[in-house]
């Protein structure tokens, strides 16, 4: 799944929501922002500026530490292979 296409997701999500959003995009937090109820968690690790997305050895590590029910993932970090 593309950037873009996980941002227009996360514009989706209606606001009186709850939920817990893991991510690792600066881009979706700030989109997501803005809903009260839900809980934003960030991945932290070297920011890669062009997608404005933590990526590295640190971010792997961290997303590592959670089991979501639901992963939605973009090609530059294919979080997916963590849990194979």
């Amino acid at each position: 799944m593309e950037v873009l296409q996980i941002c227009r997701l996360a514009r989706a999500i209606p606001v009186n929501l709850s939920l817990t959003v893991i991510t690792n995009s600066l881009t979706i937090a700030s989109e997501l922002s803005n809903h009260k109820n839900i809980e934003i968690i960030m991945v932290g690790g070297n920011l890669f500026q062009k997608i404005m997305t933590n990526v590295g050895d640190l971010a792997v590590e961290q997303i590592k530490e959670y089991y979501p029910d639901i992963c939605f993932y973009g090609e530059p970090m294919q979080f997916i292979q963590l849990w194979e």
